[in-house]
């Protein structure tokens, strides 16, 4: 969108990638979709670790995990919590 021009569009990305944070950073993308990827990844080896070694059946069949909508207002924000 930045090469051709196109501003009158709005662009929704997903991942913080480096890019993706630039792009958001200077308004090339609107909205970014992020997760807390180092969290989900804990959860589902301690659930397994549980289940296997410990022997204990999950509290909920279904773990459901948040997502985060960055905008270049809260983004710095979003980046000091890590």
């Amino acid at each position: 969108m930045e090469i051709r021009g196109i501003r009158d569009k709005k662009l929704l990305g997903f991942d913080m990638l480096q890019a993706n944070m630039r792009a958001l950073k200077n308004g090339t993308i609107s909205v970014l979709i992020a997760e807390r990827t180092d969290k989900e990844a804990f959860n589902a080896v301690k659930s397994l670790i549980d289940f296997l070694v410990l022997r204990q059946r999950p509290r909920h069949r279904d773990n459901f995990s948040s997502i985060d909508i960055l905008t270049r207002y809260n983004v710095d924000f979003y980046l000091a919590e890590e």
